[in-house]
C-alpha cells in the first residue's frame, strides 16, 4: 500500500509556480469590483452633466440625507435615503477606483474565505453604512456641506475586521 501511494504520487505532475493563479480572489469581492467598475464606466460614458448628477444624488451628503429623513427634503428623497449606500459604489475618479479596488481584493478575499459570503456582505455593506454615520456626526461637529463618495469606508471596515481576525 505504501509503495503504492510512492508510485501514483511520483506519476502525478506536479504544479509549477507559473501555473498558480496569481490572483484568487473570491468570487463575492470580484462581483464588487465589477459593479464598481461598471457604475465608474456608465459614468464616464455619460454626458459630464449627467454623470455630476448621478454623482450629487448617489454621493452621500449629512445635510442632504438628514433633510430628507426628517421630510423637510422631499425632493429627490428617495435618492438620499439611499445614499449612505450608493456612495459606496460611485468614485470621484480612476485612480480613487483603481486603489479601493486594490484593497478591496487585498482585504475582501481573505475576509470571504473565513467568513463565507453572505456575513462577507453584511460586514461590507455595514461598514459602508457605519461610514456614512461616522460623517454625519463630523457633520454636527463641523456644519461643513460635503458629499463622499467611494468604497474607503467599507474597505476600511475590512481591513478593521481583518485585523480583528488575525489578531485573534
Amino acid at each position: 500500500m505504501y509503495l503504492a501511494n510512492i508510485r501514483r504520487q511520483a506519476n502525478e505532475p506536479q504544479l509549477s509556480q507559473s501555473s498558480q493563479p496569481m490572483i484568487n480572489a473570491t468570487p463575492t469581492v470580484l462581483a464588487l469590483i465589477a459593479v464598481n467598475v461598471g457604475i465608474h464606466v456608465v459614468r464616464l460614458l455619460l454626458p459630464e452633466q449627467w454623470s455630476m448628477i448621478a454623482a450629487t444624488l448617489g454621493g452621500f451628503s449629512p445635510p442632504w440625507f438628514l433633510g430628507a429623513v426628517l421630510g423637510e427634503q422631499q425632493d429627490y428623497a428617495i435618492f438620499l435615503l439611499a445614499s449612505p449606500l450608493t456612495y459606496a459604489f460611485l468614485h470621484a475618479d480612476l485612480l480613487h477606483l483603481v486603489i479601493n479596488m486594490a484593497f478591496l481584493l487585498a482585504f475582501g478575499t481573505p475576509m470571504e474565505r473565513r467568513l463565507g459570503r453572505g456575513r462577507f456582505l453584511t460586514i461590507y455593506i455595514l461598514c459602508a453604512l457605519f461610514a456614512a454615520g461616522a460623517s454625519v456626526a463630523l457633520f454636527y461637529y463641523t456644519y461643513q456641506q460635503t458629499i463622499i463618495v467611494g468604497a474607503s469606508g467599507a474597505v476600511s471596515g475590512l481591513f478593521g475586521a481583518v485585523l480583528r481576525v488575525t489578531a485573534g
